[in-house]
């Protein structure tokens, strides 16, 4: 199964999703043609009715603007990828929630609203050993000379107590937890109007979550 970014597609900086999407009536979404420090330039994208696989990305903005990057495609070729700005006044989910933003936000001609919902499950007790650090103590010496001024060497023998690094293994419990999230994405015509396209994804994936560890030996 695939590992899933660690809390939920909405809360870490960016991170894709895939799934599909069912376009009811004809789209006209704006799509970068080039990126420019102070503004894009932009084309229209016809997108006719009919399903699309797809992928969205939401970007919470610590290194780009905030937004949800849109992405679909027909039998393998890529029709249009179109940005979704998000405000920062406008709150993204964490984990489970929902986040509505509008054509005039969005700087696309449609509102957009988005459900993310998230169910764990986890395993019972499992035991298991994985390789690990520690450190420890130990007093090393080595010979320092200098050269005295009638070309004569004067040796002394110098001591240290350093830490040393060894390789060891861990005995420790966890829960093998299984994540299923979904995510839906509705768009609709401004102010209410008819929805026009649905984006429908699941991904699932399992981490560990640690109980108890031993020590390090």
């Amino acid at each position: 199964m695939k590992f899933l970014c660690l809390l939920s597609v909405l809360v870490l900086a960016s991170c894709k999703f895939g799934g599909s999407v069912n376009v009811s009536s004809d789209l006209e979404l704006k799509q970068v043609k080039e990126r420019i420090l102070l503004k894009d330039k932009v084309t229209l994208v016809k997108v006719p009715a009919g399903a699309y696989s797809a992928v969205i990305d939401f970007d919470k903005g610590l290194l780009q603007k905030r937004k949800l990057e849109l992405t679909l495609s027909k039998d393998g070729k890529k029709v249009v990828e179109a940005d979704f700005k998000i405000p920062k006044d406008i709150k993204i989910p964490d984990y489970n929630g929902s986040i509505a933003v509008s054509a005039a936000q969005s700087g696309q001609g449609y509102d957009f609203l988005g459900n993310v919902k998230t169910v764990e499950t986890s395993s019972d007790l499992r035991q298991s050993t994985r390789s690990c650090t520690y450190h420890t103590r130990a007093v090393r010496c080595k010979e320092e000379c200098t050269k005295n001024p009638d070309g004569s060497r004067s040796c002394n023998r110098v001591c240290k107590n350093i830490l040393v690094e060894h390789r060891g293994h861990q005995f420790y419990e966890y829960r093998l937890v299984t994540k299923v999230q979904n995510v839906d994405i509705k768009l609709s015509l401004p102010e209410g109007g008819a929805e026009v396209a649905e984006f429908k994804g699941q991904e699932t994936g399992t981490y560990e979550n640690v109980i108890s560890s031993g020590i390090c030996r």
